[in-house]
């Protein structure tokens, strides 16, 4: 929806977005939803609103253009509730997005921690090992996060207000501890090779026990709609 609609609302709604008044608390709200979804690079904050502005006579329009091309008779009395529906898309969209982002940063989190590890073990500073990292492991939302913060500290930043940021922008608490444990560690100047394998270990099995008990889960779940199949077939039987 949002690939196809965007240079509307980009073109006409934007615009008027931009000289709305409360345009600071529009960017305060959605910024940080933003960045947790990865999509900073895509939209901004005013876009974004801009983006929910449209989809208010935006999915009634299209509601009314399929009506016509399947010469139905659905009732117009629909496309308020279509409205609301519109505005409020964009919301569970950004949800979906930054929920898929962090399961898939929390999944790769062992693994990256532990090329971290490695690779101060052998002797590099932990940006050089970050950028190491970026440069062999495999593509991931937690990598382009490291990414941002490399460039973050080349313009000025400090290490610690880099992990801050990224911490801010994860918004996820595993790595949000990551980044505090870190930041800790560097201002008593601690070595952090041995607390990235203490880390990448207490990751893995926290993992592990969330896959336990899904597979543990997943039999009760599985159990209502078989039942719902199997009842029906015994009454027929008896």
């Amino acid at each position: 929806v949002m690939k196809y609609s965007r240079p509307f609302f980009k073109r006409y709604f934007s615009t008027i977005v931009q000289g709305m008044k409360n345009k600071k608390k529009l960017r305060e709200k959605y910024k940080r939803k933003l960045a947790s979804s990865g999509m900073t690079k895509h939209l901004s904050p005013e876009d974004f609103f801009a983006f929910k502005l449209f989809l208010i006579i935006g999915f009634p329009i299209l509601f009314i253009m399929i009506r016509q091309f399947l010469e139905e008779t659905w009732p117009m009395s629909i496309l308020p509730a279509l409205s609301a529906v519109g505005f409020f898309y964009p919301d569970i969209w950004i949800k979906g997005k930054i929920d898929k982002r962090s399961e898939a940063m929390i999944q790769n989190m062992p693994f990256i921690v532990d090329m971290l590890a490695l690779s101060v073990e052998a002797g590099l500073d932990f940006m050089a090992a970050m950028q190491k990292v970026i440069e062999k492991a495999p593509p991931s939302p937690l990598v382009d996060e490291f990414e941002i913060l490399i460039k973050e500290t080349k313009v000025g930043s400090s290490r610690a207000e880099g992990l801050r940021q990224l911490s801010w922008r994860c918004n996820t608490l595993p790595i949000s501890s990551f980044c505090a444990t870190l930041i800790a560690a560097d201002a008593v100047g601690a070595s952090i090779g041995p607390i990235l394998k203490t880390l990448a270990s207490e990751l893995r099995a926290k993992r592990s026990s969330e896959a336990e008990k899904k597979g543990a889960t997943a039999a009760t779940k599985i159990l209502f709609p078989m039942m719902m199949f199997i009842m029906p077939a015994v009454f027929i039987i008896i």
